[in-house]
């Protein structure tokens, strides 16, 4: 009896600190754990990417150039997914040509010449 409860109570304080394990971000004691600032940017990059891309769809720019804005909003979508996968590397390389069109889209650089660099980066690779 006595060895049973002795059992049963360093079972219970195993589980107990078993929150501690948590990884960080991820619920419970782990919530006390910061944002990394890298992280932290790179979704704010992703939140500006997605309101400049909004904005190009108001000034109704996607009616003239439907491709281009479909490419890269396929490109905005694959970099927030792999962010909330937590790949972040990967979701900052898919983000970045996203970032580099939406620039130039913003200083009017010929949308031809833009569409041309959006398609180079079709036939790159990211090892996983």
């Amino acid at each position: 009896m006595l060895l049973t409860r002795l059992m049963l109570l360093l079972i219970l304080l195993n589980i107990g600190g078993c929150f501690y394990l948590v990884p960080e971000g991820k619920g419970g004691v782990a919530e006390r754990f910061p944002i990394p600032n890298w992280q932290q940017r790179l979704f704010e990059r992703l939140q500006r990417c997605e309101v400049a891309l909004s904005t190009q769809h108001l000034e109704g720019k996607v009616e003239r150039y439907p491709a281009l804005y479909k490419e890269t909003e396929a490109l905005l979508n694959e970099s927030r997914r792999l962010y909330n996968a937590e790949y972040y590397l990967q979701a900052e390389l898919a983000l970045e040509p996203v970032e580099a069109i939406l620039n130039l889209m913003q200083q009017g650089v010929h949308l031809k010449t833009v569409s041309q660099l959006s398609l180079q980066r079709q036939y790159q690779e990211v090892c996983l």
